[in-house]
């Protein structure tokens, strides 16, 4: 059976000397790029490719007289259509993406006998000055079936590997930081309406509303990072009506990914200080005053309210993660979420959410 499949893989190309296959490279589809950027691709890979001795490639004049000048193929099941109408054993198709100034490309090969996808493979190129240099590396991982970081030379090496490793080694960034702490079981503080001061004169009265569900706040953060891992120094103030928390953090997280979208996990320790609402303090009050038109005096009662808070202070201890935003770009755009607890009396604790915008540094990764 292997023999039968090999000898009609290699009847495609009658022309071709023994052991050659026949190869078609579609257009590449694109995303964010012109429309241009992606028929240059696919016209220099196809040139490259000529380049392998075991490939021949189809001329993409031909591949239009058969298809049109529609040469963009998105998926596997049109790639293997194609390679039935074009008569060839092997369907090279990709994709383009740019992020910033990064073109993203790329690459699958697509067996049309056995129906399945045999290769695929990706390359980062730093700008589009570097698109030469990234398709001969494709040029190669197509041909030999060999990831592009396993056939580097002085040659293909792009300009981003070839550039010195200051952002991937360690650097700092600085920015502020916005957020809410979601309070458990009220134990940042109660919630209340109306004003200190004496009903009588003024009509202020305090009343209870129950337990501080959020506190909106913000802060300052540097972050300090290494390829694997990321130290961050905080200070933070949130506050609700006459109840707030501040506090200053170290943390330390561990990256799960050195993409540019990167997952942490980690907590941190540091100290907090705050007050909070526990109650509503009455207080009645009774005075004489005079009444001169009836020339005697009588006695005035009123009340008085006051909120009732109790300050704390002790170490607090963090737990979580979250998410790194463009963490190759000189900015980052983070979100975490954080179980935040108190040694103190009453141990508050909530969730604590933050969204955070930092700036990396200048000199030495500082």
């Amino acid at each position: 059976m292997l023999y039968i499949l090999l000898s009609l893989i290699f009847a495609e190309c009658d022309k071709c000397p023994p052991g050659i296959i026949k190869v078609a490279v579609f257009e590449f589809s694109s995303i964010g790029t012109k429309k241009e950027l992606s028929t240059t691709i696919s016209d220099l890979l196809r040139i490259e490719l000529t380049n392998c001795t075991k490939y021949e490639v189809m001329d993409k004049s031909k591949m239009i007289s058969i298809m049109g000048e529609d040469l963009v193929v998105t998926d596997m099941g049109q790639a293997i259509g194609y390679s039935e109408s074009l008569s060839v054993s092997y369907a090279v198709i990709g994709n383009i993406n740019k992020l910033g100034n990064k073109v993203i490309i790329s690459v699958s090969v697509i067996n049309r006998w056995t129906k399945s996808r045999v290769f695929s493979d990706k390359l980062t190129s730093a700008n589009v000055d570097d698109i030469e240099t990234v398709i001969k590396r494709l040029a190669t991982t197509v041909c030999e079936f060999k990831k592009s970081g396993k056939h580097v030379t002085v040659e293909t090496v792009t300009a981003e590997e070839a550039r010195p490793k200051l952002r991937r080694t360690s650097y700092g960034t600085a920015g502020l930081l916005l957020g809410y702490i979601f309070p458990f079981v009220g134990s940042f503080g109660k919630e209340v309406e109306g004003d200190e001061g004496y009903y009588y004169y003024t009509n202020n009265e305090l009343s209870l509303k129950g337990n501080v569900t959020q506190m909106p706040g913000g802060g300052i953060s540097y972050l300090y990072e290494t390829p694997s891992y990321m130290m961050e120094a905080s200070y933070r103030l949130h506050q609700r009506t006459q109840n707030f928390y501040t506090g200053i953090e170290f943390a330390g997280y561990k990256f799960l990914s050195l993409e540019d979208f990167s997952p942490f996990v980690g907590g941190g320790l540091g100290m907090g200080w705050g007050s909070k609402i526990v109650g509503i303090d009455t207080n009645y009050h009774s005075w004489e005053r005079w009444d001169y038109e009836g020339d005697s005096s009588y006695t005035v009662y009123d009340t008085s309210y006051s909120y009732n808070k109790k300050g704390y202070d002790g170490l607090s201890i963090s737990l979580g993660g979250g998410v790194v935003f463009f963490r190759t770009y000189d900015f980052h755009f983070f979100v975490s979420g954080n179980y935040i607890f108190l040694l103190a009396p009453g141990t508050p604790n909530g969730l604590m959410i933050t969204f955070g915008l930092t700036y990396k540094m200048g000199g030495c990764g500082f």
